[in-house]
């Protein structure tokens, strides 16, 4: 909702003059001693209310325990100072210690920041999250229209409470209505209601003459005007709007709960809507208000209150009487004295507030950035320079020596601050010289420089913080958000490097390896190597930081370990899983006895061990990992719970992984549900869930069903551009590749084409992601019938794969490996033997290196591999391969496994095209074997294997066997597919050949065979 600028102007008017309001603020949440936590608001976090200038969202930590995050509103027409301006507001009069205190008022609990990809960051007001919502939604949840008649007076009481404390430390709110009250479940399992967005409010120590309320309809009272009130003329204003929400609570209640009799009361009121359906209730509080009838006609709502007592009904009327007179004069102007002789009700019990000291603006406007480094170093790059530029832009100019309508030492102040930045590096600017020049102008030597660094070197290895947050943190219910990889896009870690260097290269110097801002910082650092697929540089900084830390006991300090199990993940990143799984065990063991088995900390120590497993591709482990795991994090969180919810989509991928698609799509259904519910549609979770599920339908041959659930994905409902985070790039790759498989080619190569392009100019021509839709787009052109166009595009991938693997080998390459396996796979296909062979070496000795000879992924390259060798005619090499793939690891496969069997089968037709018909009879045999035992024998790869069988037969003269195998393959045929298939037809065709070749009555066989 957005307000009128008539409405919108400053309550605190000298707070963020001058262009200082970011500053300011920051000196406003320092002084008020609130934390810069690292956790982020994004867009996928539901909407709990709006006021004029910002948003409440709720971001679900678990059932139980959870933030909201009010940010600057998407839809206000308000500047940036002024929503600054509204959040000092805010910060000052909900820490202001009496109201802090109050059970009834919302508190703050930090500030969070909303960093965007132009390298700024927005401050975010983090609150405690209302399990209800705002009063106007809880009203129309099941919750509140279920709720009796005193829960509802319980909540009215409430906002009578914190409204009188307001009044109490001088505060007006200025903007009191359902929307800016929050429920939340109270100790009895009942509601409690607390106000919120006071960042209208008007404060009599603010220095302003004038309170200059916002016009929010119908709430607003009839002698509101854009001019502006005194503080007591404001305090009456508080009032009506007191009364109107009461009263609409009062309505809402009468609408859902009495008779039709009771009912009739209000309908045959003239002044009543005709139509009810067709009016809201805020709609005829409206008509009234203008009508001048909100006394009389709130007599006739109170009378239709079936489940009131006769005192309950007496005493709302006199209440309704001292708020709604459209006379101001008439009103009760007098907070205290609204519940005077209002007892049955239960009004009665909130006493009569002392007079406390009121809420000032601080004399003193300072930001001080050594006490704040640690916490910041913590948040995004982007928070950390939009601080530098604020505290540049605050002095005008570079010559300034001080800042307009500022203090000498608010302005000296200011510019010490600078000279620190830039000595420390401070958002990636290290200039020593500047740093001289602004430590010149704050008056202050080298000494107070010195003096302040060593105070910042007190933060040793530990950072804590304040309140609710560091006890959630503390019981695992808060998992620090790692900032770079939230920049998502290589383009954005390539800005960002170079000035995490330059702040970790100063910290380094200036504060000490083992220092907790130098740790945090490399920590981010080795997240952006990571990003950019840089494994070996982030390895050497995880490691850096383990070796600072050993002059403490490790397996006493949860940040040690956390280094272990991300050093352990980056190795995982290099392939070196059985390294990984070391480091991530030992760690493992170590958070058992730190922590306990069923704390939080320990379930995400345990899913890292789990995830190395599954890319190791030890899937089995992996599965039962992660089934105990879900069933763990379940009875602590909840099945909604984000810790839960990754494990379940992880589990979902291990299944996939040992055939069990039926049980993966189950799972991955429930789960994208749930990531849809808790982070929105728009996060990257719910993108790679969703992504997950389509591939799911996809490997299923369910293209349709994959095309339909991708639309249905908000993220997949625009174009793919450049600016969207990869993971929602990949959503339109997969769209395409569903396309290809209903052969609807034109369609597939607009989203290809357009996809291909976006992720060439966000990632690279190199990126895994950019090279895998490239692929898929060369598939299309290939099954169209452009092999031109295919044959040039898969060379060309072909080169630039090359080129990229021999600077970083296959390994540590931006090439996946499967995609390599893919692009292997299409050289092949198109008769590219020579360029396919180096690659499916290269990915041999890579699984066999990773996963060990025995494990499906590696006897997959060694089968590709012989496919190829073999159409080469480099037969030995391939009989070297095609030998240690015996039958009896391969009857050892799983289900979706199998596909092993495709190219040697392939291998083996091509065997008899080139009359190597003994090497045919030995490799089929084995192939028609595994794929009867794992597929069954009515499936179309081992009725392939069994006819290509039947023709080696037939051609090495062994007629008994290939008559014998040519009716086994005909009955299986017409028994699965029918008579009229075009498989069967084939197969009788080839069979009658053969009779007529050999002398056989193909006739008579064919006809025993139909008895």
């Amino acid at each position: 909702m957005e307000w009128s600028e008539s409405g919108s102007r400053g309550r605190i008017r000298d707070l963020t003059s001058a262009g200082s309001g970011f500053v300011t603020f920051l000196s406003v949440a320092q002084q008020a001693r609130l934390d810069f936590l690292p956790i982020s608001w994004h867009q996928g976090l539901q909407l709990l209310g709006e006021g004029v200038t910002t948003e409440v969202s709720q971001s679900i930590i678990n059932l139980e325990r959870s933030f909201a995050f009010k940010r600057k509103s998407s839809r206000t027409n308000e500047t940036d100072a002024r929503v600054l301006n509204a959040l000092c507001t805010e910060i000052l009069v909900l820490r202001h210690p009496p109201i802090q205190e109050d059970p009834h008022i919302v508190d703050v609990l930090g500030i969070s920041w909303e960093p965007s990809t132009a390298g700024e960051a927005w401050p975010v007001l983090v609150l405690p999250s209302a399990e209800f919502g705002a009063l106007d939604r809880f009203l129309s949840r099941r919750e509140g229209r279920q709720s009796s008649f005193r829960d509802k007076l319980k909540l009215c009481s409430n906002v009578i409470r914190a409204l009188q404390k307001l009044h109490a430390c001088g505060v007006v709110h200025g903007d009191l209505k359902p929307q800016n009250v929050l429920v939340y479940k109270d100790s009895s399992l009942g509601y409690d209601a607390k106000v919120a967005d006071v960042g209208f409010s008007c404060f009599s120590g603010s220095g302003s003459n004038k309170v200059y309320p916002p016009k929010s309809a119908p709430w607003f009272a009839p002698e509101w005007h854009h001019r502006g009130f005194s503080m007591e003329k404001a305090k009456l204003l508080d009032i009506f709007s007191l009364g109107m929400l009461c009263l609409w609570v009062i309505m809402e209640h009468a609408l859902q709960n009495s008779s039709d009799a009771g009912l009739n009361v209000l309908t045959n009121q003239p002044t009543w809507a005709a139509d009810m359906k067709s009016n809201s209730t805020t709609d005829i509080l409206s008509q009234w208000k203008e009508q001048k009838a909100l006394p009389e006609q709130m007599v006739h709502v109170i009378e239709c209150l079936e489940d009131a007592t006769v005192g309950e009904k007496s005493e709302l009327v006199l209440f309704f009487n001292r708020t709604l007179q459209h006379n101001p004069t008439k009103r009760e102007a007098d907070i205290f004295k609204l519940t005077e002789d209002i007892t049955v009700c239960g009004f009665s019990n909130l006493g009569k507030f002392e007079r406390y000291d009121t809420v000032t603006v601080p004399t003193h406007k300072t930001f001080r950035l050594a006490a704040a480094i640690p916490q910041l170093s913590l948040t995004s790059y982007q928070v950390r320079l939009s601080i530098l530029r604020a505290l540049e832009s605050v002095f005008k100019s570079p010559n300034s020596e001080t800042i307009p309508h500022c203090c000498q030492s608010c302005s000296e102040s200011m510019a010490f601050q600078l000279a620190l930045s830039f000595h420390l590096g401070f958002g990636g600017y290290r200039d020593e010289s500047r740093a001289k020049e602004w430590l010149r102008r704050s008056s202050r030597g080298v000494q107070d420089l010195e003096r302040e660094i060593d105070g910042l070197r007190e933060y040793l290895f530990d950072l804590r913080y304040t309140g609710e947050f560091e006890r959630l943190k503390h019981d695992g219910f808060i998992h620090i958000i790692d900032f770079a990889e939230q920049y998502g896009q290589p383009d954005m870690y390539h800005r960002f490097e170079g000035a995490f260097n330059t702040e970790v290269d100063a910290s380094s110097q200036i504060l000490g390896e083992s220092h907790i801002v130098t740790i945090q910082l490399k920590m981010a650092l080795a997240s952006i190597y990571k990003g950019r697929l840089h494994s070996t540089e982030a390895a050497r900084l995880e490691k850096e930081i383990i070796d600072s830390l050993s002059c403490i006991e490790e397996v006493a300090n949860p940040l040690v370990l956390t280094i272990i199990l991300r050093l352990g993940s980056t190795y995982c990143q290099m392939g070196k899983y059985q390294e990984a799984l070391e480091l991530q065990t030992d760690a493992l063991q170590r958070t058992r006895a730190l922590f306990g088995d069923g704390h939080p900390t320990t379930l995400n120590a345990r899913g890292v061990v789990a995830s190395t497993l599954w890319a190791q591709g030890k899937w089995e482990e992996a599965e039962l990992h992660f089934l105990q795991l879900v069933k763990e994090s379940e009875s602590i969180g909840g099945i909604s719970h984000p810790d839960t919810i990754v494990f379940r989509a992880n589990l979902a991928m291990a299944q996939k992984q040992m055939g069990k698609l039926k049980e993966a799509e189950a799972l991955e259904r429930d789960t994208a549900s749930r990531c849809l519910q808790t982070f929105g549609p728009d996060s990257i979770a719910t993108c790679r869930v969703g992504s997950n599920l389509a591939q799911t339908y996809l490997k299923q041959g369910q293209f349709r069903k994959a095309e339909e659930w991708l639309k249905s994905l908000r993220s997949c409902r625009d174009e793919p551009l450049a600016s969207i985070h990869p993971d929602k790039l990949r959503l339109f790759n997969d769209l395409g590749v569903a396309y290809l498989g209903q052969r609807r080619f034109p369609e597939a190569q607009d989203i290809l084409k357009s996809t291909a392009r976006a992720q060439e100019e966000s990632m690279g021509l190199n990126h895994a992601d950019t090279i895998a839709t490239f692929l898929n787009l060369a598939e299309v052109y290939y099954d169209e019938g452009n092999h031109d166009m295919a044959d040039s595009l898969i060379k060309e991938l072909a080169e630039r794969c090359s080129e990229n693997r021999k600077e970083a080998g296959l390994v540590n390459s931006s090439l996946d490996i499967r995609v390599a396996t893919k692009l292997a796979t299409l050289l092949n296909r198109r008769g590219l033997w020579s360029e396919a062979e180096k690659l499916q070496v290269e990915i041999l000795s890579t699984r066999r290196e990773t996963m060990g000879s025995n494990h499906p992924r590696t006897m997959e390259a060694m089968a590709c591999l012989c496919e190829t060798l073999g159409c080469q005619k480099k037969y030995e090499q391939a009989d070297e391969l095609d030998l240690s793939l015996s039958l009896e690891s391969l009857n050892k496969l799983q289900n979706d496994d199998a596909v092993i069997l495709k190219p040697l089968s392939n291998l083996g037709w091509a065997y008899i095209e080139e009359n190597e018909l003994d090497r045919a009879q030995r490799l089929l045999e084995k192939v028609w074997s595994a794929a009867k035992h794992i597929l069954g024998p009515e499936h179309l790869l081992t009725g392939t294997a069994l006819g290509n069988l039947a023709s080696a037969y037939a051609l090495k003269g062994m007629s008994q066997e290939a008559y014998v195998a040519y009716l086994a393959l005909i009955e299986i045929r017409i028994r699965s597919l029918g008579l009229d298939n075009q498989s069967t037809q084939t197969a009788l065709a080839n069979f009658r050949y053969f009779c007529n070749c050999v002398g056989y009555n193909a006739d008579s066989a064919l006809n025993n065979l139909q008895r």
